[in-house]
């Protein structure tokens, strides 16, 4: 064993369930298994050497016949003997004696002697003393309440190696805990609880000046809160966009929090964007001084728990991490509450029976000031870490800007997107980047053409045809809603939002194959899937994990890792509305003309979604309601309805 203590699996037996395999007991777990576990830890034989009993106190240890002193327990005066033992078999066999009921059971380990008594841990008392130390911690990370809980210690020196064994359980009939498999995380928690502990002792003992430690500490904790002061101060504005897509498919009832169970399918999502925040150029600089004080204390408690100091045995880099991340998403979903809370009413004086407005998703994130222009590649003058350094048009060639990384992406061979926010500033330079002055968003985007607009040209309606089945291998059709087809996409492969697209994973491929869909082509459904829009004639572009490219395949080829039952083919109605894009319908007189623009307009994602799902869940929020299942969809126009006819008491008798 090359580190110098070890903490092993933590166990957990159920009273009324099979005793767990490679254990000692066989058959049901019941009081008679665990006061008999408790009578073979507590062995005298196993917890005295009979050469260490002459140098105790006179009259042997304390003067007790028996050596069950070297047993520890939280009741009574801490140490378990012939008046108390009866009393404490019965509040063992009280608290373990109905179907559910759990008890935790570990073995912490020193390498030898000489290492025990490195850390101060000579004589029994040292032994509970660590014990003391550790227990309430673990009931801490357990959430566990302390004053419940009945426990447990035994010294062995029989082996080759001192260690303890430690049981646990709650007291009484009213359990906190339900769930007995600890995690690996937990198990990583409590191991760096012994770490800590044996570190405190070992400088107790022999007063080992830990006034560096104690500074690193307090820098550790200052650079924490210094990083997150930063980010709620910024970062939300910064990814405004891709927020608003998170918060419309988190769930609306429930519990709301990081670490609440229904918050579990939405983690992966979260913790994407906390790692783009905390890697944002403003961030990082405070991140990595936060991970190298972390560094600092790993170093130090590795230093000290393994013979060579060459061990990676300390946990606190992740603990922190997984703390840091933890806070920031509970952040990010205080964020969410507080816009909802905020917006939720707009009137709210007396009601006259008409109808409140609601507010809208653009409206809630302020979305109405994301404007998107176009950036050729003649106006890109540079790339440098600031971003795209281009020239803004109609200028002369006097007025350039960057374009940050986050907020421009390539739509086309000679062609990025750059989506910003109207009402911000941003900074204008001449050619040899020079700052000359600071500009409007919305005065910025007078610089760039607008889209000229054709002759008018008289069409008549498309005549909608058959739509073919996407298992022919041709589609012939002058129509191109026609050659769409649509399949779904549960919430379970989808791995990230990315500046309005949504990096999934293509099933049956070993999540080895990922891809993005467009953000003009899905629509939410439920707060369960997704419905993903394509033509199967066109290629699509495969990437890794890590969003390397991987190859191109075409949109057939796609179409083999899904489910037939996922695939559909478009309606009439979504047919119509992919052909009457780009298009707008105008009356003058008694003729219907239609204006076909030179190039399709900007896609509105939201404006979109309304229009796609309005229809869907129009026919069924009745049936919903009626039975009373609000939480069934997350669609923000099923929400507003129901916040509506909540407030003027419309369909609640039905």
């Amino acid at each position: 064993m090359s580190d110098n203590f070890a903490l092993n699996k933590v166990r957990f037996f159920e009273y009324g369930k099979q005793a767990p395999s490679h254990s000692r007991f066989k058959g049901t777990m019941n009081q008679a298994a665990l006061v008999g576990y408790y009578e073979y830890t507590s062995d005298e034989n196993k917890n005295e050497k009979s050469s260490e009993l002459d140098n105790l106190k006179e009259g042997g240890y304390l003067g007790y016949v028996d050596k069950d002193e070297y047993t520890f327990i939280s009741e009574f005066d801490g140490w378990l003997n012939e008046d108390n033992r009866k009393k404490f078999e019965h509040m063992l066999s009280d608290s373990f004696s109905k179907n559910g009921d759990l008890w935790w059971e570990t073995v912490i380990s020193l390498k030898s002697e000489e290492i025990a008594n490195g850390y101060g841990l000579e004589t029994p008392e040292d032994y509970k003393t660590l014990v003391d130390r550790c227990i309430p911690k673990f009931c801490k990370m357990m959430r566990l309440d302390q004053e419940h809980v009945v426990w447990w210690a035994n010294r062995h020196v029989d082996t080759q190696h001192p260690h303890i064994h430690l049981n646990w359980l709650e007291k009484g009939q009213n359990k906190t805990r339900t769930r007995g498999k600890i995690t690996d995380k937990e198990l990583k928690r409590l191991k760096n609880i012994v770490a800590t502990e044996l570190n405190h002792m070992k400088e107790i003992k022999f007063e080992i000046d830990d006034t560096w430690k104690i500074n690193i500490f307090k820098e550790k904790d200052e650079a924490f809160h210094e990083l997150l002061n930063a980010i709620g101060k910024n970062a939300f504005d910064k990814n405004i966009v891709t927020l608003s897509q998170l918060y419309s498919i988190l769930p609306k009832q429930g519990r709301l929090g990081y670490n609440s169970y229904v918050m579990k399918p939405y983690k992966p999502v979260i913790d994407s964007i906390t790692k783009k925040i905390i890697n944002d150029r403003e961030f990082k600089g405070l991140f990595n001084n936060y991970v190298e004080m972390l560094e600092k204390l790993a170093n130090y408690q590795n230093q000290s728990l393994s013979s060579e100091g060459n061990i990676d045995i300390a946990t606190i880099k992740d603990t922190e991490i997984d703390k840091l991340y933890s806070r920031i998403g509970n952040m990010i979903i205080q964020d969410f509450k507080k816009k909802r809370i905020q917006k939720s009413l707009i009137n709210t004086g007396e009601s006259d029976g008409g109808m409140e407005l609601v507010p809208s998703l653009e409206e809630m994130y302020h979305l109405n000031s994301q404007k998107r222009f176009t950036i050729n590649i003649d106006l890109i003058e540079d790339f440098d870490e600031q971003g795209l350094f281009v020239r803004i048009p109609r200028t002369g060639g006097q007025k350039y800007m960057y374009l940050s990384d986050e907020n421009c992406k390539r739509i086309g061979e000679e062609t990025w997107q750059f989506d910003f926010d109207a009402d911000k500033t941003f900074k204008i330079y001449d050619q040899n980047k020079n700052f000359i002055e600071k500009m409007e968003g919305s005065q910025l985007l007078k610089f760039w053409d607008e889209k000229k607009k054709d002759k008018k040209v008289r069409l008549e309606k498309p005549k909608m045809e058959q739509v073919p089945s996407y298992y022919d291998q041709q589609i012939s059709s002058d129509n191109p809603a026609d050659s769409y087809l649509a399949f779904t996409i549960n919430k379970s492969l989808i791995k990230e939002f990315d500046k309005g697209r949504i990096f999934c994973r293509i099933p049956r491929t070993k999540a080895t194959k990922f891809m993005y869909l467009e953000q003009d082509q899905w629509q939410q459904v439920n707060q369960y899937t997704l419905r993903y829009f394509f033509d199967p004639n066109k290629k699509v572009k495969v990437y890794t994990e890590g969003k390397s490219f991987m190859e191109e395949i075409s949109g057939r080829d796609l179409l083999k890792y899904w489910d037939k039952k996922n695939i559909s083919e478009l309606t009439e109605k979504e047919k119509g509305k992919l052909n009457k894009q780009g298009k707008r319908r105008r009356t003058r007189g008694n003729d219907n003309q239609l204006i076909e623009m030179t190039s399709k307009p900007q896609f509105d994602e939201s404006l979109y979604r309304k229009k796609k799902t309005i229809g869907y869940y129009i026919k069924r929020a009745r049936r919903w309601q009626k039975g009373r299942n609000f939480g069934i969809s997350d669609s923000e126009i099923y929400r507003e309805m129901m916040e509506w006819e909540r407030q003027n008491d419309i369909g609640q008798k039905l």
